[in-house]
């Protein structure tokens, strides 16, 4: 069993004094995996990544990055620990330029550091070198998306949050998003994934937990979870066989 990097414990945490949508979340992900976590609209899911982030006001339990206890510590500080987030919306400077905006994304790097990473992950994502001097607001969304990531992946971290990367993308559009997603994973970076995309997202992980009612109800390798008749009928809409004899 390969090491822990994230794990969080017993986390309640809302946007509001004593209206928690998380309710004692668990979760734990090793190094080096791509880890799904999906449930149905208001189960938690983007809270859960929001608070691992730092990103709200009320957070209770405990949350580790590396064995380090990282409750209290701002995002920004986060990123130099090696955490990268993407959220769903709002996630480029429509305004700047693609090279403007892996910049912004580069934290510290500058001079030939920064030339050298900004010529990795335009080489990962070849149409970024395309479009490198257009405005970001005139990419396509899924474009957008592929930006969004590798501005968060100029900080190099270790593990990478991805709020819904497929929110509003065609089917098309979704498959090459999570391919590009499993290309991040092969490079060792670590991946927690939120996913309205059920199907999508545990065919590409590794492991998978579903959120339901602010904690995780279930757990377990990707294909497992996808092809149990529960989380079929419950989280995919997957109709079991015996629902349908008369």
């Amino acid at each position: 069993m390969s090491q822990s990097l994230l794990v969080v414990e017993q986390v309640y945490a809302g946007y509001a004094a004593g209206l928690d949508i998380l309710q004692g979340a668990n979760i734990e992900i090793h190094c080096g995996e791509l880890v799904a976590l999906i449930g149905p609209n208001g189960a938690g899911k983007s809270t859960l990544l929001k608070a691992i982030f730092n990103l709200l006001p009320q957070c209770r339990g405990q949350i580790e990055l590396g064995g380090k206890k990282i409750q209290g510590i701002p995002p920004h500080q986060l990123v130099g620990l090696g955490m990268g987030y993407v959220p769903q919306l709002a996630n480029v400077f429509p305004s700047l330029t693609v090279a403007e905006n892996l910049s912004i994304g580069a934290v510290s790097s500058q001079g030939k550091i920064l030339k050298d990473r900004l010529a990795e992950l335009t080489n990962l994502f070849p149409i970024l070198q395309e479009r490198y001097h257009q405005r970001a607001g005139t990419l396509s969304g899924g474009e957008r998306q592929l930006l969004a990531m590798a501005r968060a992946l100029m900080g190099q971290p270790r593990l990478l949050l991805l709020d819904e990367p497929s929110a509003a993308l065609s089917p098309k559009l979704v498959g090459e998003v999570m391919g590009h997603i499993q290309q991040i994973n092969r490079l060792g970076i670590t991946v927690l994934l939120v996913e309205q995309n059920a199907r999508q997202a545990l065919k590409i992980s590794h492991r998978g937990y579903v959120l339901d009612n602010g904690r995780e109800c279930y757990s377990g390798a990707g294909q497992e979870l996808l092809h149990d008749p529960r989380i079929g009928e419950l989280y995919l809409g997957i109709k079991s066989p015996l629902a349908t004899k008369p």
